[in-house]
């Protein structure tokens, strides 16, 4: 196993059903850089790793504390009450051509702000910024999403 930086600047990687956003490390059996290229991936042989993991560390606790804690929003409140044109759309309302919103239907994945999709028998994943792009590459069974979220968020 070697250990990458997935580069500031570059989308998002999914390696083993796990999204990886970048200035996070990776742990791969194969070698990233030579596959993706140094634009994308630099090796963290000697590297001092820590920030980051802290910082993905940090990201998890924070989306396991909200959620163990029963928080629905775990976005900071908007002070800026001069905007009232501004309409503001649930969590539970953001349409995706991936599928139907069924997030409520998963505690995690509203905990992590992040949407849960269904189509048929199969599930997405993706971000309420972008929510026809998938964060995992392909289509979730009911218990592969619900590891995915465990793994996750």
């Amino acid at each position: 196993m070697a250990l990458f930086r997935l580069k500031e600047g570059c989308a998002s990687h999914v390696e083993k059903d796990v999204t990886y956003e970048p200035g996070e490390i990776i742990e791969s059996d194969s070698d990233l850089v030579a596959l993706f290229g140094p634009e994308k991936f630099e090796s963290c042989s000697g590297i001092p790793t820590q920030p980051d993991e802290d910082k993905t560390l940090e990201r998890k606790k924070s989306v396991e504390e909200a959620a163990e804690a029963g928080v629905e929003d775990v976005a900071p409140p908007d002070d800026d009450d001069d905007d009232e044109d501004d309409e503001v759309v649930s969590l539970f309302e953001i349409e995706s051509k991936l599928g139907e919103n069924v997030t409520a239907d998963f505690a995690k994945a509203e905990a992590a702000d992040i949407l849960v999709l269904k189509r048929g028998s199969h599930y997405y994943v993706a971000d309420t910024d972008m929510p026809d792009r998938k964060l995992v590459s392909r289509a979730l069974t009911k218990t592969k999403l619900n590891k995915w979220l465990k793994d996750n968020t």
